[in-house]
């Protein structure tokens, strides 16, 4: 993190994992806590168990423990980190267990002068202009102290939602909104629809609310959350968010990624398979955090 002026505050963040009681899963948290889990400020993961061991909480929420109800989960984490440590952390972030956090250049970014602008002085960026039709709230919103955010990447599906994939990230003032304005509402259905794509329904919240996903680019426009792997990015489509924004303004393959990377997405999915952008045999999600990981914290030599 760079040197601040004195009187300046290091955020504090909530990481927040969604995951199951399965091996797999379970072989995955073991790597999340044994690397970025403990740079975190705090961290929970939300199962449908509690075992200290890997930081999983037995979080409750209405309907079966099952994919197709992942937007109700999600809820119910925001819920619970509105209860127990709403006032203990400036930011929230939730991702499967699945991602690499980069908790330094995380910080860095919340502690940047995008986020100032944000907070400060009512800065609508370029993502928010292309929303303000559909949420002209958006304006007024941005005036408002403490202003909500939401970061993180984002996909295009009747508007710009943020990406499930690297996670995304709420700070203070949005968690409380979201629990205080909407998420407690009987007559509000997005409290009882029982949906695999928690992400749009992230959005859905969020635009109920008045606020969208802000622009989490670099200086270079690269984008700080990591839709999936390096190696995927190479290949990575930008046509659907050029639509949107514009020729030349989003980059391509691996230029998106920023050196300023945030969240990387290390799930080998089926769209992956199908375009054979495939790691070595034998690598999955629990070998790849452990080699991220060595990456980073300097300890890969090159040697075999």
């Amino acid at each position: 993190i760079k040197q601040r002026s004195g009187d300046e505050k290091v955020p504090k963040i909530l990481c927040m994992v969604y995951t199951v009681d399965l091996p797999k899963a379970r072989k995955n948290m073991e790597a999340v806590v044994s690397t970025w889990a403990k740079e975190c400020d705090g961290f929970i993961a939300a199962s449908n168990i509690t075992d200290d061991t890997i930081g999983a909480v037995n979080i409750l929420h209405p309907g079966p423990e099952i994919y197709n109800n992942m937007w109700l989960k999600v809820r119910s984490m925001w819920m619970y980190a509105y209860s127990h440590y709403l006032d203990d952390y400036d930011y929230f972030h939730i991702c499967g267990d699945d991602v690499y956090l980069m908790m330094d250049n995380f910080r860095s970014y919340l502690m940047g002068e995008e986020m100032r602008k944000l907070l400060k002085e009512g800065y609508i960026d370029a993502l928010m202009k292309t929303q303000l039709r559909r949420i002209p709230e958006i304006s007024t919103t941005a005036q408002q102290q403490p202003r909500p955010l939401l970061l993180g990447h984002p996909r295009a599906f009747r508007g710009l939602f943020p990406y499930g994939g690297p996670g995304y990230t709420l700070n203070r003032e949005a968690v409380k909104r979201l629990n205080e304005q909407l998420f407690n509402d009987p007559e509000d259905g997005i409290n009882s629809v029982q949906e695999s794509r928690e992400d749009v329904y992230m959005f859905y919240a969020c635009r109920k609310l008045g606020w969208s996903i802000a622009d989490s680019r670099d200086s270079e426009g690269a984008w700080r959350y990591m839709e999936h792997d390096a190696q995927h990015m190479f290949h990575y489509n930008v046509k659907p968010l050029e639509k949107l924004l514009g020729p030349g303004t989003h980059k391509d393959g691996i230029n998106e990624v920023s050196k300023e990377t945030v969240a990387g997405h290390l799930k080998l999915d089926r769209a992956m398979k199908r375009r054979k952008y495939l790691p070595p045999p034998g690598i999955d999600s629990y070998d790849m955090l452990f080699r991220y990981h060595e990456i980073l914290d300097g300890r890969c030599t090159g040697e075999s």
